[in-house]
């Protein structure tokens, strides 16, 4: 009797013991014991601190233009570079300029070159012998050299003509509407073709022309012009077939026109020319 009563006794510490632990061990995850020699807690900024880098103010470097990147190799790699005025390129735009600028020789060793709005004559050892500038940019140029001229166009429908020789603007001229020069070549000795574009003026119009051409009156639109110049006259005017490129050979001038699933071919009658 007395022992089993030891062995009760026993067995009731036994399982105090163990409910103890039990009891100690969830306390303890429920309320862990702060580290004393934990680091200092990083300040979080509320949403209201939260500050971004302003973007770049230089638009060149996010203007996307396909040009090779520019460096001090390029003068013992590339040959001269030509004393222009690169600074005066508007910002954000200066890419584009550079891309679009043209550059032809002269058979007397020297250089034409047009950036942005200015044209330059440069000598044989590529110093400036003139600069002039026209309002817009300038989009292509020709030389005529038996008349000593250059024969130009610019943007906003500009035509001009410069004197080779000494640089002096003889004709600036304008047109108002939505039509531009597109395209000016060379045309025998003593003047230029030029194409003036109207598509400004067809735009949307082609799905109309499939149902009534005459019943809408889209004759007029639907060509653009040829006109060729000498100096700052007109010789001649003809109908343009639409969005075509101009090729010459010879005296004979053929439209190229690319489209999105052909590409077509016409010559231009030269007996059918409006005489001015």
């Amino acid at each position: 009797m007395k022992r089993d009563a030891i062995m009760m006794v026993i067995l009731f510490s036994l399982s105090s013991l163990g409910l103890g632990l039990v009891i100690g061990l969830r306390i303890s995850l429920a309320h862990p014991v702060a580290s004393t020699a934990s680091a200092p807690a990083e300040a979080v900024p509320s949403p209201a601190t939260v500050t971004t880098a302003p973007p770049p103010d230089n638009r060149d470097e996010v203007e996307y233009v396909d040009l090779p990147p520019d460096h001090p190799l390029r003068a013992k790699l590339n040959g001269k570079r030509l004393p222009l005025n690169y600074a005066g390129l508007e910002k954000g735009l200066k890419k584009q300029m550079l891309k679009d600028a043209k550059v032809k020789p002269l058979s007397n060793g020297q250089w034409l070159v047009a950036l942005d709005n200015t044209m330059y004559m440069l000598g044989a050892r590529w110093h400036v012998r003139w600069r002039q500038q026209v309002r817009p940019p300038i989009i292509d140029f020709v030389f005529a050299q038996s008349k000593g001229l250059i024969y130009g166009i610019a943007e906003d429908g500009v035509f001009f003509i410069f004197q080779a020789a000494t640089g002096k603007k003889l004709l600036e001229e304008g047109q108002v509407g939505r039509a531009y020069y597109s395209q000016i070549i060379p045309y025998r000795r003593e003047s230029c073709l030029v194409i003036n574009n109207l598509s400004g003026y067809r735009s949307g119009m082609w799905p109309d022309t499939k149902q009534d051409v005459g019943r809408l009156h889209l004759f007029d639109l639907l060509w653009d012009d040829l006109t060729a110049r000498r100096v700052a006259r007109v010789k001649w005017v003809a109908e343009w077939p639409p969005d075509a490129e101009m090729v010459v050979s010879g005296d004979n001038i053929y439209a190229v026109t690319k489209t999105d699933a052909s590409i077509y071919v016409r010559k231009v009658q030269l007996s059918r020319l409006k005489k001015r």
